[in-house]
């Protein structure tokens, strides 16, 4: 049977565990900040901190704590500093990142919206003239074969001569 932990060595290990969520959950944020929110980089980085958060509370169980073992109410401790910190730095991680790849991509956007995209509707514009002369001169063009396929008026009529 299991010894009983005092109650302040049992609120040292949870409060241990508490830290130790707090910093899986920077590192589970700091993964979603690089990766992205693709579907492979949020199984890759659930994955990632699910494997390490317990890996984590072994060690930390093991060289820290009063019993040596992780104890339901560390793993409980762990979780929920984790889901806490998460909801707390989620929204503002996200927004940072938006902010961020903006910053990023603000001078590819300025360069195609002012550089690439009046070249292109100028090229296109071009094009649709191009064809719009092209058209215009194969609707004369067919005019002046269809006239020129037209039978002679006289050897139509028979009275004619």
């Amino acid at each position: 049977m299991v010894a009983a932990i005092p109650v302040q060595m049992a609120l040292r290990d949870a409060f241990l565990a508490a830290g130790l969520g707090c910093l899986l959950c920077l590192i589970y944020s700091g993964l979603r900040f690089v990766l992205g929110q693709s579907a492979v980089a949020l199984a890759f980085s659930d994955v990632f901190c699910c494997i390490s958060g317990v890996l984590m509370l072994r060690s930390a169980a093991v060289s820290r704590f009063y019993s040596g073992l992780p104890r339901w109410y560390d793993l409980l401790a762990c979780v929920s500093a984790f889901l806490i910190c998460r909801s707390a730095l989620g929204p503002f991680l996200e927004k940072m990142r938006a902010m961020f790849w903006r910053a990023l991509t603000f001078p590819v956007q300025w360069i195609g919206r002012y550089v690439f995209a009046p070249f292109w509707r100028r090229l296109f514009r071009c094009a649709k003239a191009r064809g719009t002369k092209r058209h215009v001169k194969k609707l004369e063009k067919m005019k002046q074969v269809n006239k020129k396929r037209l039978q002679n008026t006289g050897r139509v009529l028979y009275n004619s001569k």
